[in-house]
């Protein structure tokens, strides 16, 4: 976790604009909110928390709020651990288990990456049961004085993603070269959206 104004600093030094006249700190604050948002869903660790889910009845469940992404489902609070299985297994080996009775007995969950706020459970979960997961969320909106939620080794690709915003600012006369290349620093220190939620994802190990 760093500071808002670590960003602020380094962004007013590139930019020559100490006094932040030309690109102005809310603005700014805006902008480093986006990236961060950028860095969550390209690099689903930097954020990723364990959290108490209550679920709904039923086999289908919804990750509420600002939550982006499910990573893992470890246990029913208290309880036993849940087993990743794949939802098509259920449906071979039990066809009807979506109308099965209602439990806190959960034994396996499973999840689809084009849904990644969503994931069913086996057997359909009795209302309130709550499970231990792995959650990736946006941040509260940033205001000057917050702080980041990101460890502080994204503060150089965070500040190239500021600047880049700020170059971009003004279409007529934006130097497009320079925008491009501080978008390409911030592109290269995360990497791409794909390649890091093979890594997190709740299918992970999967063939």
């Amino acid at each position: 976790m760093f500071p808002v104004s670590d960003i602020l600093t380094r962004s007013a030094y590139l930019l020559n604009d100490i006094e932040f006249v030309t690109y102005t700190k809310d603005e700014q604050v805006l902008w480093a909110y986006d990236g961060a948002a950028a860095i969550l869903r390209a690099r689903p660790p930097a954020g990723t928390n364990t959290e108490e889910v209550e679920l709904v009845e039923g086999p289908i469940q919804q990750l509420t709020g600002s939550a982006i992404l499910l990573s893992d489902v470890i246990r029913v609070k208290g309880g036993l651990p849940l087993e990743r299985t794949q939802r098509r297994q259920l449906d071979t080996w039990e066809p009807d288990w979506y109308q099965a009775e209602p439990t806190e007995k959960l034994v396996h969950y499973t999840y689809d990456e084009r849904k990644p706020t969503q994931f069913y459970v086996y057997p359909p979960a009795k209302a309130g049961t709550v499970v231990e997961a792995l959650v990736v969320r946006l941040p509260e909106p940033f205001n000057v004085d917050s702080d980041i939620p990101l460890s502080p080794e994204y503060i150089d690709p965070l500040t190239s993603y500021v600047v880049h915003r700020a170059i971009a600012k003004d279409t007529e006369y934006a130097d497009t070269q320079l925008a491009a290349l501080f978008y390409q620093q911030f592109s290269d220190a995360i990497g791409t959206a794909n390649q890091s939620q093979q890594v997190v994802s709740a299918n992970a190990g999967d063939a």
